[in-house]
């Protein structure tokens, strides 16, 4: 087993009525992982698309063994990087922080969600494309709605039934939460504000050119943002002409990121440049001259 695959096993009451709860609980466990790992790549500083693959079943008990397999949306400062195994590996390690966040403890109420947020943020740190990375913290109803996706899968289960979730590193074995509440988590979850601070290099689609209160619109991440400029001193340079700005040039900054989370539902996210470092110009990409005598036809 590599840092990459994961091992459910079930261990199966084989006197209990109703067999099919078995594969209920596994087909449910196996969607909100895979949901579990959407809302994890969403906070990463690069793009990429993920499957979890089915590599064999072993019966007797059951055992199902699977792998995080992790494609790359190509972007020009990752070429050189090798991120898959990175990233597949975090991700196998965070299903281990959820269903360890799941198990009941009689000294608690209910399940500790803003933990588990600071546990997958601290995963998602080692991933490290350049020393600009960037990465979102996961706003916690997502996280909460997801640990109930996983309680309801152990429902299935009887008392008697065990389940494991084994990787390289460790196993963890849980059940149903009987003193997990979805109302609970929900009350503690609304309009909690998560304030960050990043490195970060945004690429200027839309300087403002007059005031200082308007939001500029940037590249951050292969996604559109609009962000307010703080920075006066940079602010007063660049309208006086002293700093100049060319298509596609970035800024080098200090961001601040805002998350809001209100009743639940909707999720706010206020990006601040508190800071410019400078400006870098675009390095754009040589062409091939196709009359050079170097080049070789086909």
């Amino acid at each position: 087993m590599d840092n990459n695959q994961f091992e459910i096993y079930i261990d199966y009451d084989k006197d209990s009525d109703n067999p099919e709860r078995v594969f209920l609980s596994l087909a449910k466990l196996v969607s909100e992982f895979s949901n579990f790992d959407n809302i994890v790549c969403e906070t990463l500083p690069v793009k990429v698309n993920h499957r979890i693959i089915l590599d064999k079943v072993e019966d007797g008990s059951i055992k199902a063994f699977f792998k995080q397999a992790i494609e790359l949306i190509e972007d020009e400062p990752l070429k050189n990087l090798d991120l898959k195994g990175i990233i597949g590996h975090a991700l196998v390690k965070g299903k281990h922080k959820l269903l360890e966040t799941l198990k009941e403890d009689p000294n608690k109420p209910t399940v500790d969600v803003k933990q588990l947020q600071t546990d997958i943020f601290e995963l998602s740190k080692d991933i490290k494309t350049n020393q600009l990375q960037t990465i979102t913290p996961i706003p916690p109803i997502k996280l909460a709605k997801c640990l109930e996706g996983v309680n309801t899968a152990f429902g299935h289960l009887t008392s008697k039934d065990r389940f494991k979730y084994i990787s390289k590193d460790t196993t963890t074995e849980t059940h149903f939460n009987k003193a997990f509440s979805m109302a609970y988590e929900k009350t503690q979850l609304i309009e909690q504000n998560m304030t960050k601070n990043y490195k970060a290099l945004l690429v200027v689609k839309k300087p403002d050119l007059l005031s200082d209160s308007s939001q500029w619109e940037f590249k951050y991440n292969d996604t559109c943002i609009k962000a307010r400029i703080e920075d006066t001193d940079w602010l007063s340079k660049f309208q006086n002409r002293e700093i100049s700005i060319q298509a596609k040039d970035s800024i080098e900054c200090d961001l601040q990121i805002q998350t809001k989370d209100i009743t639940g539902v909707k999720t706010e996210v206020i990006y601040t440049v508190t800071r410019v470092h400078k400006v870098v110009p675009y390095n754009q990409p040589k062409q091939l001259n196709i009359n050079d005598n170097s080049s070789k036809s086909i």
